[in-house]
C-alpha cells in the first residue's frame, strides 16, 4: 500500500469509529441539549462546522412535531426565516436522492434556479457552504 492508500484507509476507518462512538452514546442521551452537543462533537470530527436536522417543511418555522435541531448560526436560521419562500436546491435534490450527496454535486442532480444559485451564495456569505447532505 502506498502512503496516501494508508492515509486513505485511516480517514475512513477514524470516520467510522466517530460514527460507532455516536451510535453508542446517542442510545444513552437524556435530553435533546445533550443530543445536540453530541452531534456536534461528531460533525466536528468528521471536518463539518455546522449540522441540520430537519424535516423538511418551512424550515426555520417548526411546527407540531417537525424536527430541527441545527446548529447554523443564528443569522442564517433568521435569515431563513424571514424568506418569502424557501428556494433551497439542497432540500429539493434531498427530496430525490436515496443516497448522501455533496453540495458541490448539486449541478449534476438538477438544475439549479437563479433563485436557488442566490440562496447558495447567501449561505456561503453565512459560513454555510460545502456541505455534506444525507436525505
Amino acid at each position: 500500500m502506498s502512503l496516501v492508500s494508508d492515509l486513505k484507509a485511516a480517514y475512513r476507518h477514524d470516520g467510522l469509529a466517530v460514527v460507532q462512538d455516536f451510535v453508542t452514546a446517542a442510545a444513552k442521551v437524556g435530553s435533546m441539549a445533550d443530543l445536540r452537543a453530541l452531534i456536534e462533537s461528531a460533525v466536528q470530527q468528521l471536518g463539518f462546522d455546522y449540522f441540520a436536522i430537519v424535516h423538511h417543511v418551512c424550515f426555520g418555522r417548526p411546527a407540531g412535531e417537525h424536527v430541527r435541531l441545527t446548529n447554523y448560526p443564528l443569522d442564517w436560521v433568521g435569515y431563513v426565516r424571514e424568506l418569502p419562500k424557501l428556494t433551497d436546491p439542497v432540500v429539493r435534490a434531498a427530496e430525490r436522492m436515496s443516497s448522501g450527496f455533496k453540495w458541490d454535486q448539486l449541478g449534476s442532480l438538477l438544475t439549479v434556479t437563479a433563485a436557488e444559485a442566490e440562496y447558495m451564495r447567501a449561505a456561503a456569505r453565512h459560513g454555510i457552504c460545502h456541505g455534506y447532505t444525507v436525505p
